[in-house]
């Protein structure tokens, strides 16, 4: 697999979290304000492409889902975009 031209931004403030409804509050385990699980694909500023984790909560109250953000999934998209 031949994949380029990709780079990994971080949010360090939380600001594209917030902006996009996925900061969510963890004060129940001592957090404080964290980013949901999401991950995106943005081409030229534009949202190509949208995975999040299900059970957006600040209850607490999931499991801490970690199936459609993983790796695999991104990696498995932009193979077959190319």
């Amino acid at each position: 697999m031949s994949i380029s031209n990709v780079k990994v931004i971080p949010d360090g403030s939380g600001l594209f979290t917030k902006y996009m409804g996925m900061l969510i509050s963890k004060d129940h385990d001592g957090f404080g304000q964290r980013s949901w699980r999401y991950m995106a694909v943005i081409n030229d500023g534009i949202v190509e492409k949208w995975w999040q984790e299900p059970g957006i909560n600040n209850s607490g109250s999931d499991d801490d889902p970690y199936k459609e953000t993983t790796p695999e999934n991104t990696l498995k998209y932009l193979s077959a975009s190319k």
